[in-house]
């Protein structure tokens, strides 16, 4: 190889590496480039009192009797709630188009369409969670009401957090874009 074919060679390959940290740099990248139906659904149900009682049995110092009533409440929100996971699961996307830039308006439908199929599931596990809410206050004592409600309060707002900072993140990147 001469040493102009090398030059030529050398200055090919930098003009190449450039190109591509600029454009990993300026928010694809290579491997983080996802099509914006990959948004992520968010694949954990809201959290239920009756798991953060039991998740905190020690600290709320409960008692038999009140472990035994929690976990029979518990299996019951998880059977009326496994239909709702297989339905959350479902809205993954199958397929990626090869450019996640460009988003048909069929695209970009099936986007607005998974997302509001799974606030409407969202909802659903609210709503079963409420209806055991009662039931579980009321094997607590004060204290321990007082506590679980804390404690949900907190991993809520934590969810919330994690799931803004992923989609702000994404968007950032031009994940997700805007339909």
């Amino acid at each position: 190889m001469t040493k102009h074919t090398f030059r030529r060679a050398f200055a090919g390959v930098t003009v190449l590496s450039v190109a591509l940290l600029s454009a990993c740099a300026a928010g694809g990248g290579v491997e983080s480039a996802r099509h914006p139906a990959e948004a992520p659904v968010p694949h954990t149900p809201p959290v239920s009192e009756v798991t953060v009682a039991l998740d905190h049995a020690n600290e709320l110092v409960l008692t038999d009797a009140q472990r035994f009533s929690l976990t029979a409440i518990r299996r019951g929100l998880d059977s009326a709630n496994a239909p709702l996971r297989v339905r959350l699961d479902s809205l993954n996307p199958s397929q990626r188009p090869v450019n996640p830039r460009d988003l048909s308006q069929e695209q970009r439908e099936a986007i607005r369409v998974r997302r509001a199929a799974a606030e409407a599931i969202m909802k659903d596990f609210e709503a079963n969670n409420a209806a055991v809410r009662p039931r579980v206050f009321a094997l607590l004592t004060e204290e321990q009401r007082k506590r679980v409600t804390e404690l949900t309060e907190e991993i809520h707002k934590r969810d919330a957090e994690r799931l803004r900072a992923e989609w702000e993140s994404g968007e950032r990147r031009g994940q997700y874009g805007r339909p």
